[in-house]
Parts: structure tokens; C-alpha cells; sequence
């Protein structure tokens, strides 16, 4: 779960947010 969370910090602080959280969504409601 910790490297869940840093990847997503990772990739928001990055500038990758809409298409990650899209991507997570399906993935995580799945």
C-alpha cells in the first residue's frame, strides 16, 4: 500500500493526474 501511495504522489506531483486517477479508478473499483 505504501508504494501505491508514493507512485500516486509520484505521478501527481509529476503533472500525470487526470490520466492516473482514470486509470486507477478502473483499476481499483474493479
Amino acid at each position: 500500500m505504501l508504494m501505491f501511495v508514493a507512485a500516486f504522489l509520484n505521478f501527481m506531483a509529476i503533472g500525470g493526474f487526470p490520466s492516473f486517477v482514470d486509470d486507477i479508478n478502473v483499476d481499483f473499483l474493479t
